[in-house]
């Protein structure tokens, strides 16, 4: 990636004269499928790495999916192919320029410690439910998160196999018709508000017994299982 010092230069300017220094740094594209604003977003990300501005890249796609950049980012042994078939959403993965900075950040994190390394992250919730993308059911989600407890609690309320029934088949969810006609959505059926008093309930437990987790187990893993949980109920 080349690098415009220019455009470097007035972003630096730019923090700095701020009174509190900026946590986040948005970026926006007047549409998706140009390939210029990708890269230029690139060239930007690669400066504020180079002066210790940056610490995390937050894509508009699917957070869940997201982790899965995030492990290959970090020294992870997935295959690049795999990871930006399976790591984006939108088609997001099939992007030139995408595909450079998930290389970029591999290549930068490769030689650094953990703590030094510069993370990835979708921020977009993987329920669109429209042709182009596509929603998808909480499965994921849920299976994440009472993963997590299933391993670090004495007891579960819920048994896996319950949620499994009340998931039933993946189409049901993924419908795009549902987009236009409430009538097709599964949203308002029994086994969707059983499932939804049971996210609840996961998620209840997940939040109590968060600082015991925190003492006993991996902060990671901690984290992951509080994305699912608000993923499911989302």
């Amino acid at each position: 990636m080349a690098i415009d010092e220019s455009m470097h230069t007035s972003v630096e300017w730019s923090l700095n004269e701020r009174a509190r220094q900026s946590r986040l740094l948005g970026l926006g594209e007047p549409f998706h499928g140009e390939e210029t604003f990708p890269r230029l977003r690139n060239d930007l990300l690669r400066g504020l790495v180079d002066r210790d501005r940056c610490r995390c890249v937050a894509l508009e796609s699917d957070c869940l999916a997201g982790r899965l950049v995030d492990d290959h980012v970090r020294g992870g042994t997935w295959h690049l192919d795999q990871v930006m078939a399976d790591g984006f959403s939108h088609g997001f993965g099939a992007s030139p320029a995408n595909r450079a900075l998930v290389t970029w950040l591999g290549e930068h994190n490769r030689s650094r410690p953990s703590a030094d390394q510069v993370r990835f992250a979708g921020f977009d919730a993987p329920m669109e439910n429209s042709a182009e993308s596509g929603a998808h059911s909480p499965r994921a989600a849920l299976d994440t998160l009472h993963t997590f407890l299933t391993a670090n609690s004495a007891t579960v309320p819920h048994a896996w196999a319950r949620i499994e029934d009340l998931l039933g088949d993946e189409a049901r969810w993924t419908n795009p018709a549902a987009t236009m006609d409430p009538a097709q959505s599964i949203g308002d059926t029994a086994e969707v508000r059983e499932l939804r008093l049971i996210a609840d309930d996961l998620g209840r437990l997940l939040t109590s017994r968060a600082p015991q987790f925190t003492e006993d187990g991996s902060v990671e893993a901690l984290r992951d299982a509080e994305l699912g949980a608000r993923t499911a109920t989302g």
